[in-house]
């Protein structure tokens, strides 16, 4: 149970509805929202992805599943009117909506392997996950989300990374020309 509300029998083994019905509707879980995140014990800003959120049980105030890397991934509370603390890392709007009408992965929900290395939580190999969204990164990456199989998902620059799709067993380094 992860916001830690108390169950008893059967109802200990399903996950709260509160939390369920806030991971449904919240903003940033369903986008992936990028976000950089201030750790001044850590030294410095940090960019993440919102993967999921959950009820902190002692307030009700949503608490968020930032994934940093592999084997960096932290509950926090992401007040976004803490500007001290939290940005939400912007897009170029306008380039990202061209791209949202235009990009054929995106356009298709194209299903498509993706290659990971090993790392920390990760098996090395190839994971399958559909391409649900596209943006453009002010440093002019394009990134698309992948929404994965296994049940995560992850804004991932398809031209520096592996990936196939799974009818075309070659791999592919950078998205295919029109």
């Amino acid at each position: 149970v992860l916001c830690g509300r108390k169950r008893i029998g059967a109802e200990a083994q399903r996950v709260c509805g509160a939390c369920e019905e806030l991971r449904a509707s919240d903003a940033l879980v369903r986008s992936c929202a990028r976000v950089r995140v201030h750790w001044p014990l850590e030294g410095g800003w940090f960019d993440g992805e919102v993967q999921d959120v959950r009820s902190d049980p002692s307030s009700d105030e949503p608490v968020y599943l930032v994934f940093y890397a592999p084997g960096d991934i932290h509950w926090s509370t992401l007040d976004l009117s803490d500007t001290a603390n939290v940005e939400l890392i912007k897009q170029d709007v306008d380039a990202s909506r061209r791209l949202r009408g235009e990009d054929e992965l995106t356009v298709d929900k194209t299903v498509l392997e993706v290659h990971h290395a090993a790392d920390v939580g990760v098996a090395a190999g190839w994971y399958t996950g559909r391409v649900h969204n596209v943006q453009q990164a002010l440093d002019g990456r394009v990134l698309h989300l992948v929404k994965y199989d296994v049940g995560d998902q992850h804004w991932t620059d398809l031209s520096a990374a592996k990936w196939r799709r799974p009818n075309k067993r070659e791999a592919q380094s950078a998205i295919p020309p029109r």
